[in-house]
């Protein structure tokens, strides 16, 4: 019986067959199910390049797509799923994990499917090559609101020595509407106002705050309305405003005394009779607010009410704290009695905003 003899090429031909057939298997089976998947190959980014970059997984959670952004600084704004918000420069990135060296120093590395979007930084917030976040609440200073508006949607929280509490809630982009009370409950007033911009720089407003003494007195109503004007924007501006507080409440009059009768021989009672009073104490106001930096602002606040002739006021420091929230606190100086009496008095207030 004879063997067959093999041609060594058709031998050699199906080795390689066999070897690449296992390859082409194990290949498509480890992308099975990924078809959307997109490699994108290591690379930097480079200051004044244009960059288009797409991530993206059969999840849809690392989906980016940046098209043709062109560098004006190399400092990004990194804005990821979870809500958080980094300012660094990208020195690295891949499908896997990208790397973000931030302004301290520091490096950060965050997985690249986290990301939900890298913009420049507006050059607006860029200041020496650092970043800082816009003021979180320019609509007011320590007290007294200015007249630049609030965001369509936008709602924060303030609270005075944490003792009281005011909300506001942007209704549209020149109308806001809250309320304000304090830990027992009294007062409850109504806010709003209304904000007529003229320009850039120059915004007039007006607003009041409305409401009663609650449970301790239903029927004492207290109000404040007034008008303003601001020169300036969100980071720099002088506000003056003028108004009244107002004090409304019922009060008893005598409208005959009490006397003996002699023809009848009987005591006469007293009448009285119920009306409504109300007091107005016309107040002028003028403040100031300069960021000096991407943690600090200065403000400057002072009020004189022409009735009562009572001026206070002070500076004010504003801290940022981050993009949300902020602390203000300084020495006032309240001077009462005709101007003979002044002694200081601290204040703090906290405030927190709300993303829409």
């Amino acid at each position: 019986m004879n063997t067959p003899i093999q041609n060594p090429s058709s031998k050699n031909a199906t080795a390689f067959y066999k070897k690449w057939s296992w390859l082409i298997l194990v290949f498509l089976f480890s992308h099975s199910g990924k078809s959307e998947a997109k490699s994108i190959s290591r690379f930097h980014f480079e200051e004044k390049s244009n960059i288009s970059t797409t991530f993206a997984s059969s999840n849809n959670h690392n989906e980016l797509i940046s098209d043709s952004i062109k560098l004006d600084t190399n400092l990004k704004l990194i804005k990821t799923s979870n809500g958080d918000e980094i300012i660094g420069r990208i020195q690295m990135i891949d499908p896997k994990e990208t790397t973000i060296l931030l302004q301290d120093g520091r490096t950060v590395v965050i997985p690249s499917y986290l990301i939900k979007s890298i913009e420049n930084a507006p050059t607006s917030q860029v200041k020496n090559g650092d970043f800082f976040y816009p003021n979180p609440h320019p609509s007011r200073y320590f007290y007294t609101p200015t007249a630049l508006p609030m965001n369509k949607g936008e709602l924060y929280i303030q609270s005075i020595y944490y003792l009281t509490m005011q909300i506001q809630y942007g209704v549209t982009k020149n109308l806001s509407l809250g309320f304000s009370t304090t830990i027992a409950g009294l007062p409850i007033l109504g806010t709003a106002k209304y904000s007529f911009p003229i320009n850039k720089n120059n915004t007039f407003a007006l607003g009041g705050q409305f409401g009663s003494l609650s449970y301790a007195s239903p029927t004492t109503r207290l109000g404040t309305g007034f008008a303003c004007f601001t020169h300036g924007d969100a980071e720099g501006n002088i506000t003056a405003a003028g108004g009244f507080f107002s004090n409304s409440r019922i009060k008893q009059f005598t409208i005959s005394e009490g006397y003996f009768d002699a023809a009848t021989n009987k005591w006469v009672d007293p009448t009285f009779e119920k009306r409504r009073i109300t007091d107005y104490s016309p107040a002028f106001s003028i403040c100031g607010n300069k960021r000096l930096s991407k943690n600090i602002s200065v403000m400057g606040e002072f009020w004189y009410l022409t009735k009562s002739k009572i001026l206070f006021g002070g500076p004010c420091l504003r801290l940022f704290n981050n993009k949300k929230a902020t602390y203000d606190f300084g020495v006032w100086l309240i001077s009462t009695n005709n101007f003979n009496t002044t002694f200081p008095m601290p204040v703090f207030s906290y405030t927190y905003k709300f993303d829409k």
